[in-house]
């Protein structure tokens, strides 16, 4: 019981600074190491006794340390080559190139909400290519967003609709596809084509329809903004492709993910390609592309910059993330808290019963407090009118 209330309070005093914009790494890691602390001072030890050094304060470290040892040469390395090749593709102007290329052929259609269907599917597409949710978002509201403005799509839906094109997380490049490959036992690439693409093409079939459908009721229902909304917008379009490489470079964010897939035992296995190994070999054939097309080596040098800069950011934010994490994670494991309420839950039989009970419970309690305070009332009805409180009892109590 102590370990869960330890929990509780440590989960507490994580959340209560998160929302306070601490820095949520370093919080992780100090909630890990407190949580590690209580569970030796219960009696289960950090390290295994084979693993320890021996010393409890090293222990502490040394349970950190592995879990980045674990994690940076696979998953780690992983997101950060990913994130420098994403970087290093919009530094030369690549991820602007393939958008261009992608949204050219959407001017050609002339009814505004085909056209949002349509924008949600090729943004789905170049989600596979342009890692950066961000940098995806900013270009096709530089791009496609005026344009559907223009045909008479209201700007909330033409927003919602460019913000929906990373909801699916698919690809090689993705790290939940990373992490779910290596929990199934397979490479990354047979597990996209084989398990994601299939439940992918279904998905954003059904989204872009529902798009179609329920953007056009909400811009129906709001008829009378649209007129005001679109007027002297389609002029902005040409500002996003400021900076665009010329157009073979749009083929270059697709390396990667070509490179994986024919590398690959469902296509030519006679040669093993890692995902890490893939991205710097297209690294590699951008730069030589690059040098080629502007002939100034100077230059093509400097802009490989932002592949490390990719890589230290990224570091940054999401791997030194994930790794807190884990120790987070380590220190509630060890702790036996959550394992201690799962127990105990699955344990209760005619826990249903009591759940019951509370309800009525605090049904009555509401109404003897709305009885004292008149004002209360309207609060509760207000709440009630979003869901937040159920005020009737169920049927038969």
């Amino acid at each position: 019981m102590l370990g869960v209330l330890i929990t509780l309070a440590v989960v507490a005093v994580v959340a209560y600074c998160v929302l306070k914009n601490y820095y949520p790494p370093i919080i992780l890691l100090i909630a890990g190491f407190v949580m590690l602390i209580c569970a030796a001072v219960m009696g289960t030890p950090p390290m295994a006794p084979e693993k320890s050094t021996h010393f409890f304060g090293f222990d502490l470290g040394e349970a950190f340390t592995a879990l980045m040892r674990s994690r940076l040469p696979g998953l780690g390395l992983n997101i950060m080559l990913i994130a420098g090749f994403s970087v290093y593709m919009d530094r030369i102007g690549a991820s602007r190139a393939l958008v261009k290329l992608c949204v050219r052929p959407l001017q050609a259609i002339r009814s505004p909400y085909v056209l949002l269907a349509v924008t949600y599917i090729v943004g789905q597409f170049m989600a596979l290519f342009i890692n950066s949710a961000v940098a995806l978002g900013l270009l096709l509201m530089a791009s496609v967003y005026p344009l559907l403005v223009a045909l008479g799509v209201s700007r909330a839906s033409a927003a919602a609709v460019i913000g929906s094109t990373c909801c699916l997380d698919l690809g090689p490049a993705s790290s939940n596809a990373m992490r779910a490959a290596d929990l199934l036992k397979t490479d990354v690439v047979t597990y996209f084509v084989q398990d994601q693409i299939p439940v992918a093409l279904c998905v954003i079939a059904t989204v872009a329809i529902g798009q179609f459908f329920v953007q056009r009721w909400f811009d129906r229902r709001d008829a009378s903004k649209l007129s005001a909304e679109g007027a002297g917008e389609k002029q902005d379009i040409e500002k996003a492709f400021e900076g665009a490489g010329p157009v073979h470079y749009a083929f270059l964010p697709m390396l990667p993910l070509v490179l994986l897939i024919v590398f690959s035992p469902m296509v030519y296995a006679g040669v093993k390609l890692s995902l890490q190994t893939g991205i710097i070999v297209s690294i590699v054939i951008a730069f030589l592309v690059d040098l080629i097309t502007r002939r100034g080596f100077k230059d093509c040098c400097k802009r490989t910059e932002a592949v490390f800069e990719g890589m230290g950011k990224v570091f940054t934010s999401t791997v030194s993330l994930i790794c807190c994490a884990e120790l987070f994670a380590m220190g509630v494991n060890k702790l036996g808290g959550v394992f201690t309420l799962i127990s105990a839950a699955a344990s209760m039989e005619g826990a249903g019963v009591w759940v019951m009970l509370f309800r009525k419970s605090y049904s009555k309690l509401l109404d003897v407090f709305s009885d004292f305070f008149p004002h209360f009332t309207r609060v509760r009805a207000a709440f009630s009118k979003v869901g937040c409180i159920q005020l009737k009892p169920l049927e038969g109590q």
